[in-house]
């Protein structure tokens, strides 16, 4: 279970809380961060579920923005209910004695006494931090700071280099165990070029071989990329993670296809309406786009699962051709393979974002 808590209102600090849990993920590690209750059935009574969760965090994040009162308008007094969530949670946390880290946001004050309801009248003597978004990381800095000494714990992010079979004898399980231990100790994150690039036909063979990229027609007997795969819910979506290339990829992607020009218009949507809460999605170049592949195996042919390469079978990447031609760089996770097309040829989009 997560050890830190974070509490916020999706229709005030939705995109804050987004950003604020990719760094709080890379300091303490996937498992001790949470930020959504999910999964809560029809008739499952939240307050007692929030509790349980709650029992098993050591701190709890409140993040205030301007609306976190209420906005005055259908929002007003959204803390006068008993049943908002927001209230609930921080209520509860309070109630437990869990320790409560305002945060304020977005030029947000610490609301006042008399705009709270008794149960939650104990915020206002706590020690605000704020966070700005022209000093982002150095005010996340002091509250990771502030974190660590209320005794949030630092155990990084598993990255295992590859994926463990289950087996149902005793022994079995304690070597899986073990290596599962050396792994974690042994892995390293792989860096990729995040900036678009104007490429040939040998430029990408080159860049196949000395990354170890797998392609099935350029570089066939590569091992690819050691992906560490998890779904995300964030704001109500799905996303996919990889910890190994530390990006964040859209579960599946664009309704349809679509040619070049379409693609990037695609894409202002996703970052006006913040797709998952966040605003700087983009096309991934083309080694993040052939991070995706691997060999194929008995479950997957040339792209995991979780990817979808079966909704999205060719996507189009930031990456365009040499010289003075107006071909873009694609990647086929159908059929696991690279090439340029005009752009006029329609392609799916599968959106990226790179954690901070």
């Amino acid at each position: 279970m997560a050890d830190i808590f974070i509490s916020y209102r999706r229709r005030d600090t939705r995109a804050d809380a987004g950003r604020l849990y990719d760094r709080l993920r890379q300091h303490f590690g996937d498992r001790h961060v949470f930020m959504d209750i999910d999964d809560i059935a029809p008739g499952d009574n939240f307050v007692e579920i929030l509790d349980a969760t709650l029992a098993e965090c050591d701190v709890l994040v409140a993040l205030i923005g301007p609306r976190w009162v209420g906005d005055g308008e259908g929002d007003a007094r959204r803390l006068e209910d008993p049943d908002d969530f927001v209230r609930v949670e921080v209520a509860t946390a309070l109630r437990r004695g869990i320790p409560v880290f305002p945060v304020l946001v977005g030029g947000a004050s610490m609301p006042q006494a008399k705009q709270l309801p008794g149960e939650l009248s104990e915020l206002v003597a706590r020690q605000a931090l704020e966070i700005d978004d022209a000093r982002f990381h150095q005010d996340v800095d002091r509250l990771i700071a502030a974190l660590v000494g209320a005794g949030a714990k630092q155990t990084p992010p598993s990255r295992p280099r590859q994926r463990l079979w289950a087996w149902t004898s005793g022994v079995a399980l304690i070597l899986i165990a073990t290596v599962i231990v050396f792994l974690e100790v042994a892995s390293t994150t792989m860096e990729l070029r995040r900036t678009p690039a104007a490429l040939s036909v040998e430029d990408v063979k080159v860049m196949l071989v000395d990354k170890d990229l797998y392609d099935a027609g350029w570089n066939s007997t590569a091992a690819g990329v050691a992906n560490d795969f998890a779904n995300h819910r964030v704001d109500e979506q799905v996303v996919v993670i990889d910890a190994t290339t530390r990006l964040m990829w859209q579960k599946g992607g664009s309704p349809t296809q679509m040619t070049f020009s379409n693609a990037t218009a695609y894409l202002q949507r996703l970052n006006e309406t913040g797709h998952a809460g966040f605003y700087n999605w983009r096309l991934p170049t083309l080694e993040e786009s052939v991070s995706l592949l691997e060999p194929p195996t008995q479950t997957a042919r040339y792209a995991d699962p979780i990817v979808n390469g079966s909704v999205t079978p060719v996507i189009w990447t930031s990456d365009r051709g040499a010289g003075e031609s107006e071909a873009r760089w694609l990647t086929w996770l159908a059929d696991g393979t690279s090439r340029p097309e005009r752009p006029s040829f329609h392609a799916w989009v599968k959106a990226v974002r790179s954690l901070e």
